[in-house]
């Protein structure tokens, strides 16, 4: 959940974890834990994006390979 949660987190509003075994390490991380992905993208659109959100969903993030979350300054503008 570290590898790379900082990078998200500064670019996010929020970061859920959906199914969580142990969902206490997350939110003490400060992510959003729910049981499921409807119930995040639920509480999403009601508290940070309305209706149109931008989702980066990675279903086996912490199952397989490491994930890297940087891109060129060129390539995202802000």
């Amino acid at each position: 959940m570290i590898s790379c949660g900082h990078i998200a987190e500064m670019n996010t509003s929020a970061i859920y974890i959906c199914g969580a075994q142990e969902p206490g390490y997350a939110r003490g991380m400060g992510l959003k834990t729910r049981a499921t992905i409807e119930e995040a993208l639920e509480d999403a659109k009601r508290k940070y994006v309305g209706e149109n959100p931008n989702i980066l969903a990675l279903p086996l993030t912490f199952k397989k390979s490491a994930v890297h979350l940087m891109m060129k300054d060129e390539v995202y503008n802000g």
